[in-house]
């Protein structure tokens, strides 16, 4: 199969994961201030960050990252993200890599704005409820970068996978696990104070090995 015919193929496999992902909302976990849980904030230009993904090959004694694999499911998940937020109502801009790599300044401000909001995922991921509090903003990184791109919000998607291949299919099915998964979170940064208005962490489900091997 030539290079662009598995691409294409992937990039429908993985498409179709992230609409399956979304649609299971009964199996996400939401948390949100009180002002963006009561649509009281409803902002109307949304941008979305270039996503990032991370694929993962898991072997019986090693991992490999899947470099092309997370390219086409970062393509993937801003097509999906843009085509849902368009159904609720929501005016949502794809800021694309192209656009950010051709911009040397917007691309600093992208830089420092990932840098700092990965350096708290953990925390969030850890302390969510701490958001109906307000206790997570991202300063002037947020607040610079949604200012040049004239947002009210910005929407942060990180997404990962993983998949099993060779001796490693045989151990997970041998111990009654799952040999593959897939998660999706999504933050919703205000423009004007950088803080964190909502944050949705959807359910990890499992993923056929062969999909991405």
């Amino acid at each position: 199969m030539s290079n662009s015919n598995h691409r294409g193929k992937l990039c429908v496999v993985l498409s179709g994961l992230i609409l399956s992902l979304l649609s299971v909302s009964a199996g996400a976990a939401e948390y949100m201030t009180p002002e963006y849980a009561k649509a009281e904030f409803r902002p109307k230009m949304m941008v979305l960050i270039p996503p990032r993904a991370e694929v993962i090959k898991k072997k019986v004694s090693s991992t490999e990252q899947m470099i092309e694999e997370g390219a086409v499911l970062e393509d993937a998940t801003a097509l999906v993200l843009k085509e849902q937020f368009d159904a609720l109502g929501y005016q949502l801009r794809v800021l694309t890599a192209d656009e950010v790599n051709a911009d040397p300044e917007l691309q600093l401000m992208v830089r420092n704005f990932n840098e700092r909001y990965d350096a708290d995922l953990a925390q969030v991921q850890s302390k969510p409820k701490d958001i109906r509090k307000r206790r997570f903003s991202f300063g002037d990184e947020a607040r610079i970068l949604a200012a040049r791109l004239e947002a009210d919000v910005l929407v942060v998607g990180r997404i990962s996978a993983s998949g099993a291949t060779g001796g490693q299919k045989t151990m997970a099915f041998l111990l009654g696990g799952s040999s593959g998964h897939a998660a999706l979170n999504l933050g919703i940064v205000a423009g004007d104070n950088g803080d964190l208005e909502g944050f949705f962490a959807y359910v990890n489900l499992g993923m056929s090995p062969d999909k991405i091997a």
